[in-house]
C-alpha cells in the first residue's frame, strides 16, 4: 500500500501537535516563566492536529463515501490504525481544552498521581 502525500502530511502535522502540547507541558513545569513558548504550544497543538485529521479524511474517500467504514475501524482492537484513532479520540479534546483553558487564562489543572502529605 502506497500513501500519498496528504497522509505523509498527517503523520508530519500529527507529530508536531503532540510535540507542540509536550514541550508546552514540559516548559510550564521547567521553565514557568516562559509564558508565550507554553501558550504558543497548547494553541498549536490542537490547529495542527485538526488540519492534519482534515487531511486524512479528504485523503481516505471511502470514509467520506462509505461512513460505516469508520465503525470497522474501531472495531479492531489489534490494529495499529485503531489504536491510533484510540489515541487521537482522546488526545484532540484534551489538547482542545487545555488551549481553551490557556486562552481564557486560568491555571491548567496538573494530573498528580502522587500526593504527597505533610
Amino acid at each position: 500500500m502506497v500513501w500519498g502525500s496528504m497522509i505523509a502530511w498527517y503523520l508530519f502535522l500529527a507529530g508536531a501537535s503532540a510535540g507542540a502540547f509536550l514541550t508546552s507541558a514540559f516548559v510550564e513545569a521547567k521553565y514557568p516563566d516562559s509564558v508565550k513558548m507554553r501558550v504558543a504550544g497548547r494553541i498549536i497543538s490542537p490547529i495542527f492536529l485538526g488540519i492534519g485529521l482534515l487531511m486524512l479524511m479528504l485523503d481516505a474517500e471511502a470514509g467520506l463515501h462509505n461512513p460505516l467504514r469508520f465503525f470497522w475501524l474501531i472495531s479492531n482492537p489489534g490494529s495499529v490504525m485503531t489504536l491510533g484513532v484510540y489515541f487521537i479520540c482522546v488526545f484532540m479534546p484534551v489538547s482542545i481544552a487545555a488551549a481553551l483553558v490557556e486562552v481564557l487564562r486560568r491555571p491548567v489543572p496538573k494530573l498528580s498521581l502522587i500526593h504527597i502529605s505533610e
